[in-house]
């Protein structure tokens, strides 16, 4: 069984592939067929200025090298589907905690 990776810590692509299963959470193929694993910034898209705060697995995504150059992995509602993913894996409560915790997703500037 994999491991749960602490919600709130960084982790690599490779490790987070350890922890969820070398499977695109996009496409649902291997992550190896298609690029190798890469880091989504999912729910919070990476920003310089919040860098830390939203570089942590609870806002990871593994994905393939193909996914994540794609649109569609980028869109709200792909977002909506992941972050009800991260509910069922961290918990509801904490997820939303965590998102009410990053300035421009509690300012408006991102919805969550």
């Amino acid at each position: 069984m994999p491991r749960v990776l602490d919600p709130f810590s960084d982790c690599d692509a490779l490790t987070l592939a350890e922890c969820r299963g070398y499977t695109c959470e996009a496409c649902g193929g291997s992550v190896w067929q298609n690029g190798g694993p890469e880091r989504n910034h999912c729910l919070v898209p990476d920003r310089r200025r919040y860098h830390k705060q939203v570089t942590v697995a609870i806002n990871f995504e593994l994905v393939c090298h193909r996914c994540h150059q794609t649109e569609e992995c980028h869109t709200f509602v792909h977002r909506v589907a992941f972050k009800r993913k991260q509910e069922d894996r961290y918990g509801a409560e904490r997820v939303d905690g965590w998102l009410r915790s990053i300035p421009m997703v509690s300012d408006g500037i991102v919805e969550a």
